[in-house]
């Protein structure tokens, strides 16, 4: 696989940015081959490295939420799996009724129908 992919680079068939990796002064998030590791020119012109939710955060100065209630206190959490893990662990005590608008139409539906099934399941 990295074969085809050096060969692909090297005979110009695979697009890369105009800016080789190491001159990048324009803002932009790339994956760097050499480092094996994400990073990112910021519209600032700050340059920063590490997984790529972190660098699409400062690239646009918002980050994702996902608010919950579980066992009466409300919680929230950056990443959409651990939301599903709250759910399989204690969906008897677990909602998302009143943070509806955190979520996607289908990633409520699925939140709802998986807590329901549990319930059911376990009792």
């Amino acid at each position: 696989m990295v074969r085809k992919y050096m060969h692909l680079r090297n005979s110009g068939l695979l697009y890369e940015s105009l800016f080789p990796i190491g001159e990048k002064k324009h803002p932009d998030i790339y994956y760097d081959e050499s480092d094996y590791m994400w990073k990112g020119v910021l519209p600032s012109g700050e340059r920063m490295q590490g997984d790529l939710r972190s660098i699409a955060w400062h690239f646009v100065g918002k980050d994702i939420r996902y608010r919950y209630s579980l066992n009466g206190q409300d919680k929230k959490t950056r990443m959409f799996e651990k939301v599903v893990l709250a759910t399989v662990e204690a969906p008897e005590c677990f909602s998302v009724e009143s943070f509806a608008d955190d979520y996607s139409k289908q990633e409520f539906e699925c939140l709802q129908r998986l807590a329901e099934a549990l319930r059911q399941n376990r009792s």
